[in-house]
C-alpha cells in the first residue's frame, strides 16, 4: 500500500498549488496550517525509511512549494496595496 502513498500526497497537494499560482493570491488560505503541517512531515522524515521516507519526502516538498508561494504572495500583496495580514 506504501506505494500509493507518494502519488496521492503529491496529487493532494496540487490542486492548491495549482490554485494559489493561477490567483497569484493566497489571502483566503490558511498558513498556520501549512507551517504545522510541514513541520510534522519534516519531523516524521527524520524517522522515516524506504518507502515511507519517499511517500513524505514528496509530501514535504509540495507543502514546502505550497508554504514558498503562501509567503510569496503575502509579500507581494503587502509591497503593492499596503495591505497587512
Amino acid at each position: 500500500m506504501i506505494q500509493f502513498a507518494a502519488p496521492i500526497l503529491v496529487v493532494s497537494a496540487l490542486p492548491q498549488t495549482i490554485k494559489l499560482y493561477q490567483r497569484k493570491s493566497s489571502e483566503d488560505i490558511s498558513i498556520i496550517t501549512y507551517f504545522l503541517t510541514w513541520i510534522g512531515i519534516g519531523l516524521i522524515l527524520t524517522e522515516a525509511e524506504g518507502g515511507v521516507f519517499i511517500a513524505n519526502l514528496s509530501s514535504f516538498i509540495m507543502v514546502t512549494i505550497n508554504l514558498y508561494l503562501i509567503i510569496y504572495y503575502r509579500v507581494e500583496a503587502v509591497r503593492n496595496t499596503g495591505k497587512s495580514y
